[in-house]
């Protein structure tokens, strides 16, 4: 190790630093942490205002939208009992129509049987037509034997005139003969008029029978008409009636998700009142806070005075205090090109970034002074600090982060960190070397800057944490090649002077450093330091931190007095896979999990290591994403031998692997390490080459000779940040050509991940799926050390696991505590001014807390909001699909009303046809009963006549032999009055016959007559109880009209209440859109919250270390009094 005496060939500090001038550089500190928290304030008071104004008009539009929701409810009520109405009617139709129907169907099946009973009867008629015919013709022979009476009467009065006296009486017979046959003669022109009458009369009765058959049967073809009609109605009245169910259904179905929305909205007009709530309760806390803030403004002058009049104790001698530590040796100081950890550190100690990491972890303003997320979500713009100066005095400008942030993504540059940075539009093209600057970096002024983004991206702020954002001085000869020893010109708290040797890295202190001068003159970081406890121990190392926790025995062995600081670093060592080699490892995912599921990570943290190291199931260490002890990949040595003697057997395992061990100074027992990877290889049946290789090995350099290769690596804080680098195929630290496609999506996918749990959880997903693909076994995270010498005081670990060099200070040795002299009522005042700050500072973390406890619940609030907002959306467009759905069905319902009406009445005017048809008939058949009658008294007048006939021919029977008596007591002549006697007999007896075949022509006929009349009297009956039920169904059917017309104004009154209700929902819509564009500028807002809550505790840290760091001072000096 080199002596001191570089140093004395070196640059060294105009002045060295005395611990009595310590106050007044804490106090510098603290003023600057004091300026970014004033600072902040104002800006987070800013926000906060503009977050309650926000939330003002939140308020009002959510008191709208549910005051119009709650007016919905009425209006599904009314639109409900319309439909209900509509129901009740088409029942009602449903069940006149099936009362018609059961009418005209019974009546007309009657009417229609008695119809062609009908033409059967008439056609029957026709028989007394025949037979009145057949009367006529008997008729008309008695009257040709009434003209032969008369002759024979004639005969007879001659023959008796010529007769004797015997025979007088003959003459008698002659004229009773010729009175009667002049009498039947009369009588026979009766019966032949009233059969020519009763003849007419059928006549007439079967042309009106056959014009009413007709008539009433073109009445009846109506009846067809009508079923079609009753069966249409009858159809379309159930669809009516299933659509009238749907309709209820679905305006029940409004009504639940009315009462949902006013529940979510409800739900969100309570949420808004409590983030009110909550917004008015950071103005009182932040009025608490700027007291306090004025308070210590008030004590910081005092203290001035106080630090200024302590270091006048001063002495010219007082000697320069460096800091010397130890690291192993950098490959660049180009802070684009870190790849290792100590390149990283080496940026931290002489580079500023517009953003850094707090000692646990947080991001916190460095050069920004602050920035903001514009309302598009993607465009984020930083303030930078006014008046911080590069290492030369030159300020720094937007210019020369822009200059910064271009020279790292520049082509000719190549730094492996560039494709992190495609994010920012116009960085692809640029990258590429198709533009000449990145389009979405603009400056906004001299002290503002802009990145837009492509998209919104959860990670952007974390990179800009990172060593190769460093700003450094705009320079075009440097903006397209790594830089050289002593071009480096940024702003971090030291700088670099040349050191004399190549061994040792020195950098003096940044006297215009931003966060206040170093309390160190300068540090000295000693390379390659082969006994760091021996050099600890003897004094030559002030610092050495990464050491191995099994060190610390022999430290304090080496009998060093200092303080051990223990901590689990994120260093993540491991075997990498060479995918830019071909083998059986390389070929299968199966045997790669195979290599993960062998390796006994347990025995080599506590065989190997002492049990002084974690466990690695991960590349990432538990506290960066806790997987609560599950392993991706659990310990199966068994399972991993099977599945290499099966790929063995199959011939596909061939090659021995060669297996590379890269050196690191924490790990003195690598090889130890090594012979445990070795027998795991051997259980596997596994030939390997190990070889062990330096520290100073490229990582990179393995890549074209070895299979597996023993590396550590520190993952960034941030998720997305941490895993980029090992599995993109660009990425910096992706040395051996790992390329997973799904895995690369995977983590595409968490970019616009917003809830931490989500980003969380999702990553988990990313490592199980990284782990089982094996592109590396992770075996362990070592536990280390910081040790630290008694005379070295304030050393904060780093998220780097470095430390912060501007807050260290040192205690002056023995020579120069004598040359020093603090007056002790000066250090009491001193001690009281600090303690008041103390408590100044305690209460302004407190307001702090308390401010972060409330912009927390903000922007949960805020969260839960946009969650509510995307409920309401949904919900909205539910209602509006339901509402929709109803209108369609209502207006398919109100088309089946509508025709429905016109067929209604159409039917019911085909039920008046028929039944003025069948009044027709029952009158027609009246009129016919009346004829028949007429015609039963004509035959019955006929019987009469031929009854007197009958018994004129019963007289001229007896006169026949009364003259046959007569004319045996004549002589000859005698014997013409014989003939006239037997011609007068013959006559009566064909006379006789001729009207007894009218008689039964006749009786017959009234036979016929009489079972008509009773047919038709029946059949009259009939059709006057069949034209009643027609009529009545046609009255029931006429009801059907109107009910239908009442279904029809209440459909119009649903489409009227659907256009009110349809107002009212569309003005709640609007006010929840108005509402969803408010949460939409909250929930950017509520972006910008959450990292500016994250500030707010990160200065509120800040100025707490700084407030302790003054009262560690301040203990400092008491005990050195």
């Amino acid at each position: 190790m080199e002596k001191d005496s570089p140093q004395a060939q070196t640059e060294t500090p105009a002045s060295a630093t005395s611990p009595l001038q310590y106050p007044l550089i804490a106090l510098e500190k603290y003023e600057c942490a004091l300026a970014r928290v004033a600072y902040f304030h104002h800006d987070f008071q800013q926000e906060m205002v503009a977050i309650g104004e926000e939330i003002g008009k939140q308020t009002s539009l959510s008191v709208a939208a549910v005051g119009r929701c709650r007016e919905v409810a009425p209006f599904l009520d009314a639109i409900a009992a319309h439909i209900k109405a509509i129901n009740d009617g088409t029942l009602q139709v449903g069940g006149y129509v099936q009362a018609g129907r059961e009418g005209l169907s019974v009546s007309i099946g009657d009417i229609q049987a008695a119809i062609e009973q009908l033409k059967q009867r008439n056609l029957e008629m026709r028989g007394i037509l025949d037979i009145s015919r057949q009367v006529t013709e008997s008729v008309n022979k008695i009257a040709e034997i009434a003209i032969e009476n008369k002759v024979i009467a004639i005969n007879a009065s001659v023959t008796a005139s010529k007769a004797s006296d015997k025979v007088k009486g003959f003459k008698v017979i002659a004229n009773e003969i010729t009175r009667i046959s002049a009498t039947m003669a009369e009588r026979v022109g009766l019966i032949v008029d009233h059969a020519a009458q009763a003849g007419e009369r059928m006549q007439q009765i079967m042309q009106n029978m056959d014009e009413s058959i007709t008539t009433t049967q073109a009445a009846l073809g109506n009846i067809d008409e009508a079923f079609a009609l009753l069966d249409k109605i009858d159809g379309t009245i159930h669809e009516a009636a299933i659509a009238n169910a749907d309709m209820l259904a679905e305006n029940h179905q409004l009504s639940q998700k009315i009462h949902t929305l006013n529940d979510a909205l409800g739900a969100i007009e309570t949420t808004i009142a409590q983030t009110g709530e909550q917004a008015a309760r950071v103005q009182s806390v932040m009025d608490q806070q700027a007291s306090c803030i004025a308070n210590v403004n008030r004590l910081v002058p005092e203290l001035r005075s106080l630090g200024e009049a302590i270091a006048a104790g001063s002495q010219p001698a007082a000697k320069p205090k460096c800091l010397r530590f130890c690291e192993s040796p950098i490959t660049t100081i180009d802070p684009t090109w870190t790849r290792m950890l100590r390149e990283t550190h080496f940026a931290t100690y002489t580079c500023i970034r517009l953003l850094r990491y707090s000692s646990d972890r947080k991001l916190v303003p460095y050069l920004a002074e602050t920035w903001f997320l514009h309302p598009d979500g993607r465009t984020w713009e930083f303030k930078l600090k006014q008046g911080v100066l590069f290492h030369d005095g030159s300020p720094i400008t937007a210019r020369d982060v822009k200059f910064s942030f271009e020279r790292l993504m520049n082509p000719a540059l190549d730094s492996p960190y560039a494709n992190l940075f495609a994010i920012i539009a116009g960085a692809e093209e640029y990258i590429a070397g198709q533009t000449k600057a990145v389009a979405g970096i603009k400056m906004v002024g001299s002290q503002t800057i802009q990145f837009k983004l492509t998209s919104s991206f959860n990670f952007f702020l974390s990179l800009l944490a990172l060593s190769y954002c460093s700003i450094i001085k705009s320079d075009p000869a440097i903006a397209a090649r790594q830089l050289k020893p002593g071009e480096l010109v940024s702003a971090g708290p030291f700088r670099q002077v040349p050191s004399g040797s190549p061994n040792l890295d020195r950098l003096v202190g940044n006297p215009h450093f931003i966060n206040g001068r170093p309390f160190l003159d300068s540090l000295e970081i000693v390379r390659n330091v082969g006994d760091v406890p021996t050099a600890l121990a003897d004094g030559r190392l002030d610092l050495a931190y990464n050491q191995a926790a099994a060190q610390a025995d022999l430290i304090r062995q080496k009998k060093f007095d200092g303080e051990l600081q223990y901590y689990t670093s994120r260093y993540c060592y491991g075997l990498l896979v060479n995918f830019k080699r071909d083998n059986y490892l390389t070929r299968s995912p199966e045997l790669r999990l195979a290599l993960q599921m062998a390796v006994d990570k347990d025995a080599i943290v506590n065989q190997v290591l002492g049990g002084k190291a974690v466990r690695a199931d991960a590349v990432l260490p538990p506290d960066m994403l806790d997987n609560g002890g599950r392993r991706f990949v659990p310990y199966n040595p068994a399972e991993a031998t099977r599945l290499f003697e099966r790929y063995r057997a199959e011939g596909k395992i061939s090659q021995p692997l060669k297996v590379a061990f890269r050196a690191y100074p924490s790990l003195p027992d690598l090889k130890r390490i090594s012979a445990a990877i070795e027998s795991t290889l051997g259980s596997l049946g596994l030939s390997a080459e190990i070889s062990h290789h330096p520290n100073s090995t490229s990582p990179g350099g393995f890549a074209a000779d070895y299979d597996l290769v023993f590396l550590g690596f520190l993952s960034e804080i941030d998720l997305y940040t941490a895993v980029e680098p090992f599995i993109n195929p660009e990425g910096g630290d992706n040395y051996f050509g790992y390329n997973n496609p799904e895995i690369i999506a995977m983590l595409r996918n968490s970019i616009e991940l917003k809830s931490d749990a989500e980003r969380r959880a999702h990553f988990s997903a990313i490592l199980d799926k990284l782990t089982k693909d094996a592109f590396m076994v992770p075996l362990f995270f070592l536990q280390a050390v910081c040790a630290t010498a008694s005379r070295t005081h304030a050393v904060f670990m780093s998220a780097e696991e470095s430390f912060i060099p501007d807050a260290v200070y040192l205690s002056a040795d023995q020579a120069e505590r004598a040359t020093l002299t603090l007056d002790r009522q000066l250090g009491e005042r001193y001690g009281d001014a600090v303690g008041r700050l103390d408590r100044e500072s305690k209460a302004i973390v407190e307001s702090s807390s308390q401010l972060i406890s409330i912009g927390q619940t903000i922007s949960q609030l805020i969260g839960r909001q946009k969650s509510g907002i995307n409920q309401a959306n949904d919900l909205f467009d539910s209602f509006a699909e339901s509402a929709a759905l109803l209108q369609t069905t209502r207006a398919a319902v109100v088309d089946k009303i509508r025709g429905t009406t016109e067929e209604a009445g159409k039917s019911s005017q085909a039920a008046q046809i028929i039944q003025a048809g069948l009044t027709d008939l029952a009158n027609a058949l009246e009129g016919t009963v009346r004829s028949l009658s007429q015609v039963k008294k004509d035959i019955h007048n006929m019987l009469v006549i031929v009854k007197d006939i009958n018994e004129s021919n019963a007289f001229i029977g007896s006169i026949a032999i009364n003259a046959a008596i007569i004319s045996s007591k004549t002589d000859v002549r005698g014997g013409d009055l014989v003939k006239v006697s037997e011609s007068i007999s013959e006559q009566a007896q064909r006379n006789t016959e001729n009207t007894n075949t009218i008689q039964q022509f006749l009786d017959e006929m009234a036979k016929s007559v009489l079972e008509h009349l009773a047919f038709l009297e029946a059949l009259v009956k009939k059709i006057a109880l069949a034209s009643n039920a027609v009529g009545q169904s046609g009255n029931v059917l006429k009801k059907v009209g109107p009910l239908l017309t009442a279904a029809n104004q209440r459909s119009s009154a649903i489409e009227e209440t659907s256009g009110q209700l349809a107002s009212l929902i569309n003005e709640a819509n609007q006010s929840v859109d108005l509402i969803n564009q408010e949460i939409d500028r909250l929930a950017v807002s509520a972006d910008g919250l959450r990292f500016d809550l994250d500030m707010e505790q990160a200065v509120a840290d800040i100025l707490k270390d700084v407030a302790w760091i003054n009262a560690d001072v301040n203990r400092f000096l008491q005990a050195g009094t």
